[in-house]
C-alpha cells in the first residue's frame, strides 16, 4: 500500500509542479494561483485511495467482485473529503479517474507481481463496465451541486436517480453521459487503454535518460496534442526555449486553460512511478 500511495503523491507532484506545461499548472505558471489546491485534491482523500488499493487486492484474491466492488462509495467519499478541505476544489474529476485507476493497478500488482499494462487495462475496463447502479448513484449524488465546469457538465447530462436505476447505469455510462459536455471524462471513458500505453512511453523516456520532470512534460505535450491539437516542443535546452514556452503558456491560457488535463496526465505518471519505484 505504501508503494501505491507514494507513487500517487509523486505522480501528483510531477503532474502539477513539473516544468512549463502550456495551459496547465506548473512551477513557473502565472495563470494559476493556488497550486496547493491541486495537491490537496489527493492529500485530502488519501484514506479513500488507501482503501482503493485494498479493494483492488481483494478483487484479485476473489474476495470482492467487479460488479459489487463498492468503488462508487470510495469515489463519493473522496469527493466529500476533498470538498470539506478545499472550499472550491479545482479538479474533483480527478477522483472519478484515479480511484478506479488505483483499484486496477492494485489488482494487476496482486495478480502479476507488478503493474502490467494488459492486466491493468482489463481490470480498469471491467471495473467501469460492470459496476452497478448503486455505485453510479453514489457518485452522481456526490457530484450534484458542485461548481465550475464539471458541475455544468453534470447539470447538462440529463442524469437523474430514476434514470440511473431504470437504465442500470454503470460508472462507464455515467462517464459517457457527463463526458458529452466534459472532454476529460469522455477521453477517459473511451481511451483509458491509451493512457496505459502512454505510461509505457513515460517509463521508456525515463529509462533512456530523461529526468522525471522532462518525461512528465513530454507526456503532457502528447496529451495536449491529442486532445486539443496544440503541438509544440517541450524540450528546454536554452534560455530562449524556456522563454518561448512561457510565451506559449500565456497565449494558450488566454484562449482556454487546460488544468482539466492534470487528472489524465496523472494516470500514466502514476503507473510509471509505480513501475520504476
Amino acid at each position: 500500500m505504501l508503494q501505491t500511495l507514494s507513487a500517487l503523491i509523486d505522480a501528483m507532484d510531477l503532474a502539477v509542479y513539473s516544468y512549463v506545461k502550456p495551459g496547465a499548472p506548473h512551477r513557473y505558471s502565472t495563470c494559476y494561483g493556488d497550486l496547493h489546491a491541486y495537491i490537496a485534491t489527493l492529500t485530502s482523500a488519501l484514506s479513500s485511495y488507501a482503501r482503493a488499493h485494498e479493494l483492488g487486492t481483494d478483487i484479485a484474491r476473489g474476495r470482492a467482485s467487479l460488479n459489487k466492488s463498492g468503488v462508487g462509495e470510495l469515489i463519493s467519499n473522496a469527493i466529500r473529503d476533498n470538498r470539506k478541505r478545499v472550499p472550491e476544489p479545482p479538479m474533483l474529476d480527478y477522483h472519478l479517474i484515479m480511484i478506479p485507476v488505483v483499484v486496477a493497478a492494485a489488482y494487476s500488482m496482486k495478480l502479476d507481481g507488478k503493474v502490467t499494462i494488459n492486466t491493468f487495462a482489463k481490470g480498469l475496463k471491467g471495473l467501469l463496465m460492470y459496476s452497478g447502479p448503486d455505485d453510479t448513484l453514489l457518485v452522481y449524488e456526490a457530484l450534484r451541486g458542485v461548481s465550475g465546469r464539471l458541475g455544468r457538465a453534470v447539470a447538462l447530462s440529463d442524469l437523474t436517480p430514476g434514470r440511473i436505476r431504470m437504465e442500470n447505469m454503470s460508472l462507464l455510462d455515467l462517464l459517457d453521459a457527463i463526458g458529452k459536455n466534459y472532454a476529460t471524462l469522455a477521453y477517459f471513458a473511451r481511451r483509458h487503454t491509451s493512457l496505459a500505453e502512454l505510461a509505457e512511453k513515460f517509463i521508456d523516456m525515463h529509462l533512456k535518460g530523461f529526468s522525471l520532470n522532462s518525461a512528465a512534460v513530454t507526456t503532457y505535450s502528447i496529451l495536449l496534442k491529442d486532445i486539443a491539437g496544440i503541438q509544440y516542443s517541450p524540450a528546454i535546452k536554452s534560455r530562449d526555449d524556456f522563454l518561448k514556452l512561457l510565451k506559449l503558456d500565456r497565449e494558450v491560457c488566454k484562449k482556454g486553460k487546460f488544468d482539466h488535463l492534470i487528472p489524465l496526465l496523472s494516470v500514466p505518471l502514476f503507473i510509471g512511478m509505480l513501475s520504476i519505484s
